[in-house]
């Protein structure tokens, strides 16, 4: 499991977490303007972007009070709440089956606002920090259990994480793809075409390194599956997550978290440079455009 932060470390990921979560909600209710809200909370809307920017960190009391006006009752709420109050355990952090999925998000936050750089290794598909809103609804609308408004906010939730790479302090990542990830058929070229044309755009950033892999080729532990490693400030240790179908899980003790930073050394060294990847992407986008 994680181990104990230290207190200034905790207490910006509290904020980040928090604010992300807030900012999804926020976006997520299209007809209600941050003055507006502002107004009701009765603070200055100066203030209500900051709390939703992460840059200063509302108490309870008034997280409580914007939820009310967004209207976020039930699982949720109470979720977002546990974050202002003082975030999740870590044993929530590990969550089995569909009734976690929720807790293990929070999770996920979490780790991405407290990390000092974070690799992902995704070879069938575009990582969810890289994902366009279309992209994103085209994989979590195929949840056949989902309403249409599940979809919408599950959607937006995952945009709203991205906040973390596109801050004004960015989370260092790399996205290690799968060449397949680039030349599958998610949505249609009407989806891939604008999505393979934001990963050209979002590389251009410093703190963003994409790069491709074959996965047709000679055997390498990428074979078996994706992952994610976070990495913490000293002394906090890294950790691995894990997804499946219905579950998730997460890998902290050392032995284990070396052996994937070892497997994400090794899928460096595999990978095709990061301007080769590019006119690899350049290329498919060329490919669906003419065709």
């Amino acid at each position: 499991m994680v181990r104990t932060n230290p207190q200034s470390t905790a207490a910006t990921s509290r904020e980040r977490t928090l604010a992300g979560l807030l900012r999804a909600e926020f976006d997520a209710k299209s007809d209600v303007s941050m003055r507006k809200l502002a107004t009701q909370l009765g603070v200055n809307h100066s203030t209500l972007s900051r709390w939703l920017d992460g840059k200063v960190s509302p108490d309870a009391e008034r997280v409580s009070g914007l939820l009310a006006c967004l209207g976020v009752v039930g699982d949720r709420r109470e979720q977002i709440m546990r974050v202002a109050r003082g975030g999740p355990s870590a044993e929530t952090w590990v969550t089995p089956g569909r009734p976690g999925v929720a807790e293990h998000l929070v999770g996920v936050m979490e780790m991405e606002a407290q990390a000092v750089a974070m690799t992902e290794w995704s070879p069938l598909h575009v990582p969810g920090l890289l994902q366009t809103r279309e992209y994103a609804r085209a994989i979590i609308s195929r949840d056949r259990k989902a309403t249409s408004a599940d979809v919408e906010h599950r959607v937006t939730l995952r945009l709203g994480r991205q906040h973390a790479i596109l801050r004004d302090d960015p989370l260092p990542f790399t996205a290690l793809l799968g060449v397949p990830a680039i030349r599958g058929r998610i949505g249609g070229d009407e989806v891939m075409i604008p999505q393979l044309k934001y990963l050209v755009r979002i590389a251009n950033r410093a703190t963003v390194t994409l790069r491709l892999a074959e996965v047709d080729g000679d055997w390498h532990g990428g074979l078996l599956g994706m992952f994610i490693l976070y990495d913490f400030a000293k002394p906090l240790p890294s950790i691995v997550s894990l997804e499946h179908h219905r579950t998730a899980s997460f890998v902290d003790g050392a032995p284990d978290v070396e052996e994937y930073k070892q497997l994400a050394s090794d899928l460096l060294s595999l990978a095709h440079s990061q301007n080769d990847s590019l006119a690899m992407i350049n290329e498919e986008i060329e490919k669906r455009e003419t065709t």
